[in-house]
């Protein structure tokens, strides 16, 4: 029922409300029924996730702790090395044979041969007007230190002769002796590599020669001045010595290939013999000869060439009366085939104390007015 606010009447005063009364007991809670089946899953899409809360304040550190001992204990000293193990033995070597070796290669076309250049020494001989000699030397010498042959029958002998040789080899030829010794010379030398002069000895061995026959020995060593010579083994000996030098290319192997001569008269009767002999070495060691290489003469006396070292090949005499060798002309000598016609013999081996001697000889004389004037030779080597 609405009630309304009449102003026709007076409404009195609220009366107290009374006091409340006494709630009554609960009543037992009934069974719980039973969960219905689950209903089937909403939508698909999870809901936004919800705002992160704000991160707690981080709480006070607590004290640190008090720090352990203070120091580092010293370091221990350290242990003796080990002795090394023995080694092991080798194991066994692997198999014995090398594989075979590969074939070789062909060997390639041989490069044409170079231009010849030819190596000479040249010797110019302008001969003295007013003296006449029938013996000249122009590389090398070979000249007697006695007139007759040395004859002894004492066993052993010491020949005093006190030679000076003139920085020479001594050449000793023996003759007829039938018994080996020995030959011993003495005297002063200068050497080539230190141009220091010496008190020396050197001893030449010396076979038995057959009858007729005669043996030539060199010192290697040259002298300035040979103060005796010593001969021991055979009682009865006969000996030459000689003073012997000759050109050996400062030491060197080389073959000697050809020459050329020019040469004037200063008549038309004038001749002159031309000499070159090697210094042959037969042993390796002190036994030589002489071997020639070249003997030709220039005879203006009777128009003729006269060859000695080749068997006469070479030999002329003009026709019909004719001058060979005209005064105050010049007269030329070349021979080229030195080396197909002698062979090995034009090896000189001068670290084998090997050389040559090259001399001119003159029956009419060389030098004054008639015999010859000058002389011109290029020796060929390579």
């Amino acid at each position: 029922m609405n009630h309304c606010y009449n102003p026709k009447y007076i409404q009195g005063p609220r009366g107290f409300p009374g006091p409340p009364g006494h709630t009554g007991p609960t009543g037992h809670t009934g069974y719980t029924g039973h969960t219905g089946h689950t209903g089937p899953t909403g939508p698909c899409c999870t809901g936004p996730t919800g705002h992160t809360g704000h991160t707690g304040h981080t709480g006070h550190t607590g004290p640190t702790g008090p720090t352990g001992p203070c120091c580092t204990g010293p370091t221990g000293h350290t242990g003796h090395t080990g002795h090394t193990g023995h080694t092991g033995h080798t194991g066994p070597t692997g198999p014995c044979c090398t594989g075979p070796t590969g074939h070789t290669g062909h060997t390639g076309h041989t490069g044409p041969t170079g231009p010849f250049i030819p190596t000479s020494l040249q010797y110019s001989l302008y001969f003295e007007q007013s003296l006449s000699a029938n013996l000249v030397y122009i590389g090398g010498v070979n000249y007697s230190l006695n007139n007759d042959p040395i004859t002894e029958s004492a066993n052993p002998y010491t020949d005093i002769i006190n030679t000076g040789l003139g920085n020479n080899h001594l050449m000793v030829t023996l003759n007829n002796n039938n018994t080996s010794g020995t030959i011993g010379v003495t005297g002063y030398r200068i050497t080539e590599d230190s141009s220091s002069v010496s008190l020396d000895s050197e001893t030449i061995s010396f076979d038995a020669l057959t009858p007729g026959n005669s043996g030539q020995y060199q010192t290697i060593y040259k002298w300035l001045q040979v103060t005796d010579i010593n001969v021991s083994g055979p009682s009865t000996f006969e000996y030459n010595i000689n003073s012997l030098g000759y050109i050996d290319f400062l030491n060197n192997k080389v073959t000697i290939t050809g020459y050329r001569i020019e040469m004037e008269a200063g008549r038309s009767d004038a001749d002159v013999r031309f000499h070159i002999q090697k210094v042959k070495n037969l042993n390796n060691g002190q036994k030589m000869e002489l071997f020639v290489l070249e003997d030709i003469v220039v005879d203006g006396n009777t128009e003729s060439i006269i060859d000695y070292a080749r068997s006469g090949n070479r030999n002329f005499t003009m026709k019909g009366g004719g001058t060979l060798w005209p005064q105050r002309e010049t007269f030329v000598m070349k021979q080229s085939d030195f080396v197909s016609y002698w062979g090995s013999e034009t090896i000189i081996d001068g670290t084998n104390d090997e050389g040559i001697i090259i001399y001119i000889t003159s029956e009419l004389g060389t030098g004054g007015p008639h015999g010859v004037l000058y002389f011109n030779l290029q020796l060929y080597y390579k």
